[in-house]
Parts: structure tokens; sequence; C-alpha cells
């Protein structure tokens, strides 16, 4: 099941003060449960990919971005998947991801609620660009 990122600052044992991310749970891939809303009204069908973007600050690594991308495990069949949320969403790819109706439906609620999930804890914002849903935690203006 899907659970909010947090940021938090921490001082390392040299004294020097720096953002981490901790992600609780990224969903479920393999060991998915088909949704069911009487049985399971939670997002168990539902993940993320996550990606960190690494930066030198003070001649020592750290976190510049994180990013998400919403994905979904589709059970075609005695076929499971994992399909990219938003992707699957644009009409040219419907066809290619063989989408029923009731399909598209959970796409459409899980393009919502993973984002408002995932940032739900933030004080930073989250901007979506290509897909990918970016939390900048140093940018240019962020002091080494």
């Amino acid at each position: 099941m899907v659970q909010p990122i947090n940021i938090k600052e921490t001082i390392s044992a040299d004294g020097v003060k720096r953002k981490v991310s901790v992600v609780y749970s990224m969903g479920n891939f393999i060991a998915s449960m088909p949704y069911n809303a009487a049985k399971r009204p939670y997002n168990c069908d539902a993940g993320v990919i996550m990606k960190y973007q690494l930066r030198e600050v003070g001649g020592r690594p750290c976190i510049e971005s994180i990013s998400f991308i919403p994905v979904w495990v589709q059970w075609k069949n005695s076929v499971i998947r994992v399909i990219p949320v938003l992707p699957a969403l644009e009409p040219e790819n419907r066809e290619k991801y063989q989408l029923t109706e009731w399909d598209i439906k959970r796409l459409e609620i899980l393009k919502e609620e993973i984002p408002d999930i995932m940032t739900s804890e933030l004080t930073i914002p989250c901007t979506m660009e290509n897909n990918t849903y970016r939390i900048v935690l140093y940018d240019e203006n962020t002091p080494d």
C-alpha cells in the first residue's frame, strides 16, 4: 500500500545538516492483490517507482530531488503486469494495455490518489513533468 514520503532534516556526526527522505511503502508489485472495494478498500493494486537524483554538497553526496512514477498492477487472465498510470491513460495507449472501462476508471482514481497520498505530509512543492512527479530538495538557490 502506497504511503506518504517524509522529508526529515538530520545532522550527521560531523555536524552537517542535510535533508533525507523516508519512503515507508512504495506499494505492491509482485505480491499484489487485485483491488476489491468490499474486501480491500485500499490501494493494494498500486505502487510507485522511485528515482533519486544525487548531487555533491560540501564534498559529500546528497539527494537533490526525489521523483516517483505511479503504477498499477494489472491482472488480465493469467498475466500480471505493472503499468505506468499516466501513460496508460493516454488514448493512444489504451489498446496497447488492453484496458477495459473498469481499468480506465481505476487508473483515473489512482491518477489522483497516488500523488495525493505520496505528498500529503510534504511542506515543499511537488511538480509533474513527463509523467513523473518530482520533489526538489536542493536546487541552485539552496546553500551548500
